[in-house]
């Protein structure tokens, strides 16, 4: 779920009903739904792909909707007026099976950094503001090439800089670490491990100095030290008790 607050909007993506549904908030702790989009069509090769699974929804830099379809592997673009309704924009459609999970932006906006879950790759795209189009530029894997056993990316995160974007590997195990160069594609710079297993999510401090990585299989939470000038991480802490954890938030 993601959250307007200028247009007091909610979206939530469905993943087992293959929806993207748009609320409306009424200012009083209650809400009415405006609209929703059920995806359907051609889906990939995976077992997970039997179906469009919608992953992810949130806003673009320039406010419209964006998803990720699992299921189909793609990343949806949608016009999105004040009463939450919802007009297909884009479609960028990317290899079969390359799971589209989930997205951010770049600091200025001019990148997207996409998460496939099932291929275990990190696919840099320019997005163009003018007609919501996006543009792939980069794919890179977020694991080793002579890694054989299951993996599944997960999380995706940019710092406030923009300078690096992290993924976690549930498999490897690992937070994998990237540098964005001047043209918004990445390089992989380091790889730590997460002291637990099946990394599903983790999230950087206000200040950026730390992480908090959640491994869901373990029950646990790992801390991380970051360096904000190198993006790189330490680990200080590890089997922090928590049970199940698959989301990291910080209040505000």
């Amino acid at each position: 779920m993601a959250i307007d607050e200028e247009r007091q909007l909610l979206f939530s993506a469905n993943y087992h009903m293959s929806t993207v549904t748009t609320y409306r908030l009424d200012g009083q702790g209650g809400m009415q739904k405006a609209d929703q989009v059920l995806k359907v069509g051609a889906t990939g090769p995976r077992p997970q792909q039997e179906l469009p699974h919608v992953h992810f929804a949130n806003l673009t830099p320039d406010r419209r909707l964006v998803i990720c379809d699992l299921g189909m592997d793609q990343v949806n673009i949608y016009n999105l007026t004040d009463q939450g309704q919802l007009k297909l924009v884009t479609t960028h459609q990317d290899k079969p099976g390359f799971g589209d999970r989930h997205l951010t932006f770049g600091r200025d906006g001019r990148f997207m950094y996409l998460v496939g879950e099932l291929s275990s790759k990190l696919e840099v795209l320019a997005y163009d503001q003018e007609n919501g189009k996006l543009s792939s530029i980069q794919t890179v894997s977020t694991i080793p090439a002579d890694w054989t056993a299951h993996n599944g990316a997960a999380a995706i995160h940019v710092c406030h800089s923009g300078r690096f974007v992290y993924v976690s590997n549930r498999g490897e195990n690992t937070i994998a670490v990237f540098e964005v160069q001047p043209d918004g594609r990445v390089k992989h710079i380091q790889s730590v491990a997460t002291a637990g297993d099946f990394p599903r999510d983790f999230s950087l401090s206000h200040d950026q100095k730390f992480m908090i990585v959640a491994n869901q299989n373990t029950n646990d939470l790992t801390l991380m030290r970051r360096d904000p000038a190198t993006g790189h991480l330490a680990t200080i802490q590890t089997g922090v008790p928590c049970p199940e954890p698959v989301q990291v938030l910080y209040w505000k």
